[in-house]
């Protein structure tokens, strides 16, 4: 046996069958009551086996129940040998007290709960190899050959070298756990930071303003002479001296998308649904044809360079920039800028907190809030001078692209 001849110097190979003893449990008959009701004694399935270790189980069998079952005490191994989740991983458990199990566990028994702790942590070591060396054949749910796996060869240490291997694994597990917790707090942050970003930027704070800039009241009258010029309004009052206030309608077409009949769209034909779409960063998820998907009715059609907002709880902030053409839900409203407005800026002003304050108090409906096409082409929109909105995309764009790099490094 080669492969062994790398072991430390007192450590030995032995069978599991050697060290440990072995049980399994039953379903007491749910039509007698007697069995469940009023119960106190766990009574484990591979729905608990979600911790190390089980203090609690969602079903309790009675003191009657109790009898009818193989009580295990504390310390006892746990191994789900009978489940669907055996495609990818091996439930592991141990018992934190005195408990029952059903006839999908089988039970593992070792003098010493060091042992029991080591044996723990070795099968978690080898999940795949044991997942794909002692899977049963011929079953239509998959099972581990039990039979089987009492001979596992098993590496195994001096009891007080388990104990330390067992306690430096917890150790590190709990900074893992710990960095992972860090992890999660600073991408949250990273979160609200963009959100800070862009509440600044839509106040002319962002980046400085170049007076030789054309004043963004001239441009937006030059482009577009029917557009709305708000003079008053004391959600702004601070904003910056060649900036306007306009509304949505004036910078961009909003709610005239062609709406398309499915039957009329090419298989090969993108075919965008909410779901395809990430709640708060209006990242795709996924892209897919129309043949790759079961669908019916109508979809608005959609251009490259059109900014895609869904209308339906738009506090999940789904809001894409498309570079592509293709089809959307009805939920969704193709956003065509006019020649006032950087797409980008547009784009960014309808992911920011006021925009979505804004849609959050307008919307109808309670379950499943709208916003309407009128309510958003009233909208209030804070306008710079265009080369102004340029440098405010260019300058979000670099802080969000350092922000993603570190949460990439995160993952």
């Amino acid at each position: 046996m080669s492969h062994y001849q790398q072991l430390p110097e007192g450590w030995a190979v032995t069978r599991l069958a050697d060290i440990a003893w072995f049980g399994g449990g039953k379903t007491p008959s749910t039509e007698n009551r007697t069995f469940w009701d009023n119960g106190t004694i766990n009574w484990i399935t591979s729905k608990d086996m979600k911790e190390p270790i089980i203090i609690d189980s969602k079903i309790k069998l009675s003191a009657i129940g109790a009898s009818q079952s193989t009580i295990y005490p504390k310390g006892t191994l746990l191994i789900v040998t009978r489940s669907g989740i055996l495609r990818r991983t091996l439930p592991l458990a141990i018992t934190g007290k005195e408990s029952a199990v059903n006839q999908d566990i089988k039970t593992v028994t070792t003098p010493f709960d060091g042992l029991t702790e080591y044996l723990y942590w070795y099968f978690t070591a080898n999940e795949n190899e044991i997942l794909e060396k002692y899977q049963k054949d011929g079953t239509t749910v998959e099972s581990i050959d039990f039979e089987k796996f009492q001979n596992i060869e098993v590496f195994l240490p001096p009891l007080e070298e388990q104990e330390r291997i067992t306690k430096q694994l917890k150790t590190l597990l709990q900074l893992i756990e710990a960095i992972s917790s860090d992890s999660d707090r600073i991408k949250t942050a990273i979160e609200r930071t963009k959100l800070k970003i862009l509440e600044l930027a839509m106040q002319g704070k962002l980046v400085p303003q170049n007076p030789n800039d054309e004043p963004a009241a001239d441009m937006l009258r030059r482009i577009n002479p029917k557009a709305k010029i708000i003079t008053d309004n004391p959600h702004y009052p601070q904003l910056p001296e060649n900036w306007v206030l306009t509304t949505i309608d004036s910078v961009c077409l909003y709610g005239n998308s062609k709406t398309i009949p499915v039957s009329d769209i090419n298989a090969e034909d993108w075919i965008l649904e909410l779901e395809d779409m990430e709640s708060y960063t209006g990242r795709l998820l996924q892209i897919k044809s129309k043949k790759e998907r079961v669908i019916s009715g109508s979809r608005h059609s959609f251009k490259s360079g059109d900014i895609l907002f869904s209308r339906l709880r738009t506090y999940l902030n789904k809001v894409h920039l498309s570079t592509n053409r293709g089809f959307c839900s009805t939920e969704m409203i193709p956003i065509t800028p006019f020649k006032c407005v950087v797409s980008e800026y547009l784009y960014y002003w309808l992911r920011s907190p006021f925009f979505i304050e804004y849609t959050i108090s307008c919307g109808y409906g309670v379950k499943m809030p709208r916003l309407s096409t009128s309510d958003a082409n009233k909208a209030i929109i804070p306008l710079p001078p265009l080369d102004e909105q340029k440098r405010i995309v260019e300058t979000i764009q670099r802080f969000h692209d350092g922000f993603d790099r570190i949460t990439n490094a995160l993952n």
